[in-house]
């Protein structure tokens, strides 16, 4: 079994664990592990200033073929937006992602 296949294999088993949520991304229906950072803090997307909510979506590939930034995470009802991908392993995508963002601390 190469690297790569061992990889998809260990994925594959964690997504099907405990930590799996359900959640939609641009509309449709996916599996996540997601990973809830705090509220309101300082900073948001780009810059220093103001605030936002942050966390770390964990998303098959099979489901998203590469996340967008801008695009939209609903999980338990709160709506999050893609911010960047952090890594990939062809796998799954480390995504980050913000909520409730606001100009003002």
């Amino acid at each position: 079994m190469t690297f790569a296949e061992q990889v998809a294999l260990d994925m594959a088993n964690i997504f099907t664990g405990v930590f799996v949520e359900s959640a939609t991304y641009d509309g449709a229906t996916i599996s996540v592990i997601p990973v809830i950072g705090a509220d309101n803090e300082k900073g948001n997307t780009f810059a220093n200033n103001g605030s936002a909510g942050r966390g770390v979506f964990w998303i098959k590939a099979v489901d998203v073929q590469w996340p967008t930034p801008g695009k939209k995470i609903v999980y338990n009802d709160i709506t999050w937006i893609v911010a960047r991908v952090l890594a990939t392993d062809g796998v799954t995508h480390k995504v980050e992602a913000t909520c409730r963002e606001s100009a003002w601390k």
